[in-house]
């Protein structure tokens, strides 16, 4: 969902995509947060299907998807839709949360976004809108990625 955007500003199928493009790709997929409300869950869930069938992602990245999983879940087993039709069962799921929990802090099963960011003194954004912590999952990978990058450069 968004509302007043009109691009996001971020790398999809690993290229920078012109400003027009993300507004297409916008005006396809997403809906404005207004326009949610007059949506069937079966509304929903068909524009999900037809996202996963044209795009076929290979990965969903997020930070604690549990949540979203179990939404997605609980509203399929409502319309009694088949677990083997549920296309984001076929998609690699990411959770960073608990990769970065399980790594950096063995003893945590996870570690909020906010509190991720507090911790790598990155900028601070309103967190649980999707663009802003799709900024904030950003700057997390870049800052492992350089960390990365220097312990291979060690060697």
């Amino acid at each position: 969902m968004f509302e007043t955007q009109n691009s996001f500003n971020y790398y999809l199928y690993a290229q920078n995509m012109s400003a027009e493009r993300q507004l297409a790709f916008l005006r396809q997929y997403d809906l404005r947060l207004s326009e949610v409300n007059g949506y069937e869950v079966r509304q929903i869930f068909n524009r999900i299907f037809h996202f996963i069938a044209v795009e076929r992602p290979d990965y969903i990245v997020s930070w604690d998807n549990g949540t979203d999983f179990e939404s997605l879940n609980y509203e399929a087993n409502r319309l009694k839709i088949r677990k083997e039709d549920r296309p984001w069962r076929t998609i690699q799921s990411l959770d960073l949360e608990k990769l970065v929990a399980k790594e950096v802090w063995k003893s945590k099963s996870g570690i909020s976004l906010e509190k991720m960011c507090r911790l790598l003194h990155l900028p601070r954004v309103k967190y649980h809108q999707a663009q802003n912590d799709v900024m904030a999952i950003e700057q997390i990978l870049k800052f492992y990625a350089c960390d990365l990058e220097r312990e291979l450069n060690c060697r």
